[in-house]
This record gives structure tokens, sequence and C-alpha cells, in this order.
């Protein structure tokens, strides 16, 4: 007796197992660290521009939101042109992504797109591999390792077969590459195991707003982090190491020791235990510098798009930056020996050199405590000296009582007074890196 088709139920548990993992159902989930990976099941490189090719063809008004920029790059390439991946998106064409993916009718082609689409390719490769469509538990947690990782799933399944759920689960806990991802596999395995085998999924699905506010970076990590457990970044900050996963996704900070060795430090706050307020290895610089570094910015005025994908800290070249990284940029094109200290994050630069003041919105602005070339590190909403959350912005300050920044498309650009922009922060830190 052959294998029994996958029932439309069952295609659609699928979704609502792999969806969860992927972006906790969102439908308009953007991951700006890797090139171009939009949408609930985080299609990435060609599969996205799959997607916006069948938001092209099957809903013309809500591909009409869509960046120009965005639209343009679906015109000028194939979805199979492997051009789509190194095509990062900025954060105006992600806004007008998770914009447009609020329209139920993006909604359905989602839906259809892993139906139509993945889920029959899936099943070719896994029951070449041996699985059956009988066995719909193990074949769709297979579903979910393929989907992550094409080349481990193989691995795994070489190891274990058609076997029962706990089986390949557990095998799949014993891979070097997909047993890093610990929460993802053991949500998986709960909701399989909880599972009937044939019943639909609950309603699943859930729209975003788009993330409007200035800066917002926090470590190029805008988006969606698809890894679940295992190490996702490590970062240089002065003479630290932080290191950023589940477990300590404000970052661990890691101090060097003897024989080339690397140990955290008590606190998981991202931080060190004594915060570096001044004394630092990071060297000064005349003021010259500062007027070469802000020259950088004034020649190129409002010339970029906003984006946290891997081109942030090169704008010249990827045509967009944030914040953060657009202040790096700058420091390292003139002093690189100062930039490789400061880090390239609004929570590595808390602890870059001094601390000059610090306020909430209700504090005087201390024009004769600053300088050209200070930072103005800004939490939004509420009080966070770490300044590492994501709602985080820094600001530089080009004078006395004057802003530049780059947290919002066309950047870099005039802020205007320090004194009238603080008043609209939860709290603030000014910080002499420079």
């Amino acid at each position: 007796m052959g294998n029994m088709a996958l029932s439309d139920a069952q295609k659609l548990y699928a979704m609502y197992v792999i969806g969860e993992v992927e972006s906790h159902w969102n439908w308009g989930s953007v991951n700006y660290n890797d090139p171009i990976t939009l949408g609930m099941m985080q299609w990435y490189g060609t599969r996205a521009a799959a997607l916006l090719n069948r938001c092209k063809n099957e809903d013309a008004e809500g591909y009409a939101l869509l960046a120009d920029t965005l639209r343009a790059s679906v015109d000028a390439h194939a979805a199979t042109d492997p051009w789509w991946t190194t095509r990062y998106v900025t954060r105006t064409e992600g806004n007008s992504w998770t914009t447009a993916a609020q329209r139920s009718q993006i909604h359905r082609i989602q839906q259809n797109q892993f139906i139509q689409d993945d889920v029959p390719a899936y099943v070719r490769v896994l029951t070449s591999w041996g699985l059956s469509e009988d066995n719909v538990k193990t074949l769709i947690f297979a579903m979910s390792m393929y989907h992550q990782s094409p080349r481990q799933c193989g691995r795994v399944v070489a190891t274990v077969g058609n076997s029962d759920l706990d089986t390949i689960w557990r095998a799949c806990l014993n891979d070097g590459v997909l047993g890093q991802y610990t929460n993802r596999y053991n949500t998986v395995h709960a909701r399989l195991k909880a599972w009937d085998g044939t019943s639909d999924p609950p309603d699943f699905g859930q729209s975003s707003d788009p993330d409007t506010k200035p800066g917002g970076d926090a470590g190029g990590s805008g988006g969606t982090v698809t890894q679940q457990s295992g190490v996702y970044r490590i970062e240089r900050n002065g003479g630290n190491l932080i290191l950023f996963n589940k477990e300590f996704p404000n970052g661990l900070v890691c101090v060097r020791a003897n024989g080339g060795n690397w140990y955290p430090v008590a606190n998981s706050s991202g931080a060190p235990d004594a915060p570096n307020q001044g004394g630092d290895d990071t060297p000064s610089a005349p003021s010259s510098d500062f007027t070469k570094m802000f020259k950088l910015w004034q020649d190129n005025a409002n010339k970029w798009a906003y984006g946290q994908g891997a081109g942030r800290l090169n704008p010249p070249s990827s045509g967009y930056s944030d914040c953060s990284a657009c202040i790096w940029w700058a420091i390292n094109s003139i002093r690189p020996d100062i930039a490789k200290n400061i880090g390239t994050w609004t929570g590595a630069m808390v602890n870059s050199g001094t601390e000059i003041a610090r306020g909430g919105p209700t504090t005087a602005w201390p024009s004769d405590k600053v300088q050209p070339g200070d930072i103005l590190l800004i939490e939004w909403g509420y009080t966070n000296w770490a300044f590492n959350d994501g709602n985080s912005h820094v600001e530089w300050i080009t004078d006395k009582d004057h802003l530049w920044g780059a947290g919002a498309a066309p950047l870099p650009h005039d802020s205007g007074s320090a004194s009238a922009y603080i008043k609209n922060t939860g709290c603030w830190m000014i910080r002499r890196i420079i």
C-alpha cells in the first residue's frame, strides 16, 4: 500500500508548527540580519522573491503598498535569480512589507505558497529519503528541520530513517548544528506530540505594525532572529567580547584571560560588572578629527536609506545604515583605532568612552559640558540605562545644542536642537567617545 497524501488540515498544521518557531506566526515578519527574508515562514532569498511575485500577480492593491525600490528589484530580477541571496532589505522596505502583510489577501498568499509550493517540494525530497506521508508527525518534524537546513535534515534522517516522533526529535537534538536550537525543536516536538495527527490547527497568524521609531538598532538584530538557543552573534566591545543567544538576549560579557581564553562575568546584562567610565584604551582625538568625520556626514546628507542588514557599516556601498552604524562608519573612516573600541550598536556604545551627563525628559540640557563629537544615547519609552532593548537610539552632538542623526531615512540628517529633542525621551546619556 502506498503513502496516503497529506490532507489540507495536515499541511496547515505543518505551517502552524513551523510558523511558530520561525516568526511566532507573524505575517509581516522581516529579518534584517540576512539577505531578504520575509513573512511568517521567513522565506529567504529566491523564496522571498517568489512571495513578492505572488503578491504582484495576486494582490495588486497590496503590492502597490510595497516600497518602490522593492518593486523595482522584482521587475529587474527573476525570482530564481541568485542575486536575491545578496539583496538586503532596508528599514523602509521592511516597513512597507509589514504594512502590506496586514491584508488578508497577503495572508492567503503566504498560506498558498507554503501549502502549494513548499509542502509538495518537502514531501518529494523527504519521501525519497525514506520517510512516509503515513507517518505524518515524523514527516512534519523533518519538514521543520528541512525548512531551516536541508543538509542537516538529511543527516538526521539518514541516521534514524522513518522512525517515530520521539526518535527523530532526540536525533535532531544530538545533531551538532540543529541541536544548538533546542527551544525551536522542543517547541515543534511538543506541538506534534499533543496533536491527534488529523485535526486542523487552531486559528493562528498575527499582523504587526511597522517600526517607524528613529533608531531602535540593537547590534544589527532588527527583525526575527530564528536561532533559538545557540550563539547567534559575538561582538567585540573594547577589550571584551559580548555573546548573544536566547539565554542572554542582551549579551553576556566575556573578559580575556591568559592562554587566549575568555570567561564570562557574573552578570548577564550585556554590560561589564564595572561599567567603563573612562580610563579605557580608546585613544583621544583632536577636534580636527571630528571635523573630518562630520564632513563625511555633511557630504552625504539625506543620501541613504535606513536598514539593519549586514551592509549597515558601509553605507557608501550598501546605500543604507542605521543610527549607531553610521556614526561608527564615519569614525572608522578617519580613526579606525578609535572605532574598534566603541562598538557598532547602542548597547556597546554605552560602555565606551566617558559618561558626561545623563537625565530624563525634564532634565536641563548640559550645553556647558558637551563638545562636538559626543554621542547622545536615548531610550524612547522608559528608563533603561543599558540602551540595549531595541527601543534605543543614538544621535551625534555636532555643537553645544545641536544634533545630527541617522535613525530614519533619509540619512544622515540634521535633527535640530538637542535641548528640544530630549524632551521626548524616556532617558538619555551623553558619552565622550572621541
